[in-house]
């Protein structure tokens, strides 16, 4: 089995590394940025990514810039994408997110067990 390359963007670099040992039992290469602008080139490129990782607080005043390029630009559009959602954030947030294609939603507080179940299931989908 490859290893798994997931990309991380969360503003938080305390996330990252919280990420980093959460995934560890899938042995992931990992990129993690801070914000999407920072990982877009690496996305865009030909390099394989099998999971997006996205806080919803990295887009900032971008939201509707960066639904729009995960939604129509390949191979943004046609890459899983898991985006972390605090419990709080709006319906307006959370509705459009999930209009995104291949995008599923987890919600901030969650359980460790939870978020590697869903990334476990998302990537063996994935092959």
């Amino acid at each position: 089995m490859t290893q798994p390359r997931i990309v991380i963007v969360d503003r938080s670099q305390l996330a990252g590394n919280m990420y980093r040992l959460l995934l560890a039992p899938l042995d992931p290469l990992l990129a993690v940025y801070r914000r999407f602008e920072e990982a877009r080139h690496r996305l865009s490129s030909r390099e394989r990514t099998d999971l997006l990782l996205i806080s919803s607080t990295a887009l900032g005043k971008k939201m509707t810039e960066v639904c729009d390029a995960l939604e129509y630009e390949a191979p943004l559009a046609m890459m899983r994408k898991i985006f972390l959602i605090p419990e709080e954030e709006g319906d307006v947030v959370r509705g459009r997110v999930l209009t995104l294609p291949n995008t599923s939603l987890m919600e901030r507080p969650f359980h460790p067990d939870e978020m590697l179940t869903m990334i476990t299931k998302l990537l063996k989908e994935g092959r």
